[in-house]
């Protein structure tokens, strides 16, 4: 009886581990996932990313024009 109480808890502290370093690689995956992503928004810089749409009236425009 003594050798199954040992068995169960070697394999409740192997599954336990197990679950601890799933969780430790999908939190670094997640934050590296976060940080590729800045990088490649910061690699593929446009100059649409400076433009600002405003809308105008045709008076302006024609003001615009002379």
């Amino acid at each position: 009886m003594n050798q199954k109480r040992k068995d169960g808890l070697l394999i409740s502290c192997a599954a336990a581990f197990s679950a601890l370093v799933f969780l430790i690689v999908v939190y670094y995956l997640k934050k590296t996932a976060i940080l590729d992503y800045q990088q490649w928004d910061i690699e593929t810089l446009t100059a649409s990313d400076f433009t600002v749409e405003y809308t105008i009236t045709e008076d302006m425009w024609n003001l615009f024009i002379v």
